[in-house]
């Protein structure tokens, strides 16, 4: 079994970086699975067999998940594996010839073990190896979920992504560590009454100048699949402009453009969305966590609820499965009226297995049509850049290409081609709407990068992946925004704000009232306009990895608890 688990680590990277006392510890899940199956079965044999196949089984689906979206599996994941499920037919599934060789070693792990005839005789001599292997596996847990002992043994615990510390400290280690975050604590010295004391004082500093049209505005909101430009990273080597209308928008009239920074990478799309909808951020939360899944459980304060309060009609709409990150739910506890889902859809313009961006906004002229006296807000999110991007579809042309002799695949040009659509469906959706007569606001953003092989990366970074400072990989989490309005708004062109600071701008320029967690970080803004939970950027513009962002206590203690209180008191 010690062989198996370093079968496992060497998919994804290599076992002997492992500091050794944690390549130790990282042999006693494997190593107790065993021994647990052989004191029920008796049989060495087919115990090895067994827990050896039931290895291999999560480390193949470990590689695979960490090629599709850069992170390994986590134990938050288990909660949301029919998402995963639903998706994973859309990927390329590609055995490289590193995988045929190591799938040719476990066969031959496999041979030996059949090779094994040990067997256990007697009930107590099983009930007691099983009840070794029990406690081991308890200890073992018990150790690494207490700070001191985990950091003792030397397990690395200050992430900039979870890839890193699987990394770092191998796969079942981090596993396990990750299981004590399951568990959200409260902060140090927190009281409901303090944090209300807090709001109370906090005085609304505007982000932008606020609007004042002549009546609510409807508001239009665009969470885009995978929408991002890659050029904020380095130059890009291709044949034309994969967002021309995106880029003629800066400094244009009554509009605010620029750069939104994001807590995730290549999935976890539902955490974006819940940074914008409640204003809450995953800096405080469990790393690789999706709220959706573990802390929306009743009726959470959010922008959908505000704003049904105010009198708007709230629609969502998410051409894809309801059961989606527990949106059918959620979606409910945060105050939507009525929401979309794929059946809404049938018949729709789709691209690659995907309902288009123009589909969905068509949707939303649709609706917008029939929507009566009341104004609308109208939450998309859409599913057409979803990754995988493989290399033929027949009814998507590759406009943007990659001219570049090394890079052999098409997925880049794939991805970048329908960023190409993406920013073609959005003109013609503003050109609709200049048409239209009733105050009406637009807000499109990205919700993370997609997944890029590392050579692609590379040769935008000019350096190796290995090589990357925080500040550089913090690229890979901007995304771009576009906030437009038909009548009179402060323009931007160079904005640089985290998503869970959007609903507060949106407040703004709709000059709706404020929250007074909206004032709040509306105020918190001009100090830490970015806060991600992987790094932060002051008003200075000065960069904090997540290592060094216990220098902004100061600001971030409020924060953290003015969230706590949301999301648990």
């Amino acid at each position: 079994m010690i062989a198996t688990y370093y079968w496992l680590e060497s998919l994804t990277h290599n076992p002997f970086e492992i500091p050794f006392q944690l390549q130790v510890l990282g042999w006693l899940p494997a190593l107790c699975l065993c021994a647990l199956l052989y004191a029920l079965t008796g049989r060495m044999a087919l115990s090895l067999i067994l827990s050896e196949l039931c290895c291999a089984f999560v480390g193949l689906i470990n590689y695979f998940v960490l090629q599709f979206r850069a992170s390994p599996i986590l134990p938050w994941d288990l909660l949301s594996w029919r998402t995963g499920a639903t998706v994973a037919k859309n990927y390329e599934w590609t055995i490289t010839p590193k995988l045929w060789l190591m799938l040719g070693v476990l066969f031959l792990l496999v041979l030996l073990a059949t090779r094994i005839r040990l067997r256990l005789r007697g009930a107590r001599v099983r009930i007691l190896c099983g009840a070794v292997a029990t406690a081991t596996l308890f200890l073992l847990a018990l150790v690494l979920r207490t700070p001191v002992l985990a950091s003792a043994l030397g397990v690395y615990e200050m992430p900039f992504t979870q890839d890193y510390v699987y990394r770092q400290n191998g796969f079942f280690v981090s596993f396990l560590v990750n299981v004590r975050y399951l568990n959200v604590s409260p902060p140090a010295d927190y009281s409901a009454e303090a944090v209300s004391a807090q709001l109370k004082e906090t005085q609304d500093t505007p982000i932008v100048s606020p609007s004042s049209p002549e009546r609510a505005p409807n508001i239009i909101v665009i969470m885009n699949e995978a929408l991002s430009d890659l050029s904020v990273i380095g130059e890009l080597p291709v044949n034309e402009d994969a967002m021309p209308f995106l880029h003629s928008l800066r400094g244009a009239p009554d509009m605010i453009t620029g750069d939104l920074y994001v807590s995730v990478l290549g999935g976890n799309t539902a955490n974006t969305e819940f940074e914008f909808l409640t204003g809450n951020t995953m800096a405080f939360l469990p790393a690789g966590s999706v709220p959706y899944q573990q802390h929306v459980k009743s009726v959470l304060p959010a922008l959908p609820s505000q704003l049904s309060a105010l009198g708007y009609q709230t629609l969502s709409m998410h051409p894809y499965y309801a059961t989606g990150w527990n949106r059918n739910t959620v979606y409910r506890d945060l105050g939507f009226d009525h929401s979309l889902w794929l059946p809404d859809f049938k018949g729709a313009e789709r691209l690659r297995s995907y309902v288009s961006d123009r589909a969905t906004y068509q949707r939303i002229r649709t609706e917008f049509e029939k929507k009566g006296d009341a104004p609308l807000f109208a939450f998309d999110v859409t599913m057409q850049n979803h990754g995988g991007y493989s290399d033929h579809y027949s009814d998507l042309e590759l406009r943007v290409q990659v001219e570049d002799p090394a890079v052999v695949r098409q997925r880049e040009s794939v991805y970048l081609s329908l960023v190409r659509e993406s920013d073609d469906a959005f003109r013609e959706l503003l050109d609709y709407f200049t048409q239209v007569s009733e105050p009406t606001v637009v807000l499109m953003f990205g919700d993370h990068q997609p997944h890029m092989a590392d050579g692609f990366l590379e040769k935008l970074y000019g350096k190796k992946t290995s090589e990357l400072t925080d500040e550089e990989r913090a690229r890979r989490y901007v995304t771009p925004f576009v906030l437009w309005a038909n009548y009179d708004i402060a323009e931007r062109s160079d904005m640089r704000i985290s998503a869970n600071y959007l609903a507060s701008l949106l407040a703004d320029v709709t000059g709706m009232q404020k929250t007074a967690y909206q004032r709040y970080l509306s105020s918190l803004w001009h100090e830490l306009p970015v806060i991600t939970a992987n790094f932060c950027i002051d008003s200075n513009g000065v960069f904090y990895g997540s290592d060094a962002m216990r220098e902004l206590s100061p600001l971030l203690n409020g924060y953290e608890a003015i969230q706590y209180n949301a999301l648990f008191g």
